[in-house]
């Protein structure tokens, strides 16, 4: 049976045992889409991230998980994986990594990671701000006017 290292990390975090986790395989060849999901599911977190070898000129390709099914984009999973493989494969400062949804630049330095997102849909939400505000416990008149859907790979 082969074994699959992985590092658990905290992407948001500003002390020990803070930000938001995720579970990051770094070599995960071999596991098929069933092994993922069900690794998935064993870790319960919001994400688990598998690296694949690159393709498209890209570091590597991503499959990212929550424990009820994958996800063709996520911005918090990019950016802890994309932290453990330049760490682990001496990635330069500027390097591009796949995921089911498009290619996502990025770039890392003294363990600072920012990602750069193209392309985007934007569509006018039918909500309005009483029920924006009513929803969230936000003031109206602190909100826009507009509240709207933007999808940059995963709909949110």
């Amino acid at each position: 049976m082969r074994e699959y290292p992985f590092q658990l990390v905290n992407v948001f975090a500003e002390s020990h045992f803070g930000g938001n986790p995720l579970a990051v395989f770094p070599d995960a060849a071999g596991l098929s889409d069933g092994d993922m999901l069900q690794i998935a599911r064993q870790f319960n977190l919001s994400e688990t991230v598998f690296a694949f070898g690159g393709s498209a000129g890209a570091a590597a390709d991503l499959r990212i998980f929550t424990p009820d099914g994958e996800l063709p984009l996520a911005g918090h999973p990019m950016l802890g994986a994309a932290f453990v493989l330049q760490q682990q494969r001496g990635l330069p400062e500027n390097f591009v990594l796949n995921t089911r949804a498009k290619p996502v630049k990025l770039h890392g330095v003294n363990g600072s990671i920012t990602l750069h997102i193209s392309g985007y849909t934007c569509e006018a939400s039918a909500v309005g701000a009483a029920q924006l505000a009513a929803a969230t416990g936000i003031d109206a008149d602190k909100m826009a006017a507009q509240a709207f859907w933007v999808n940059s790979g995963s709909a949110q």
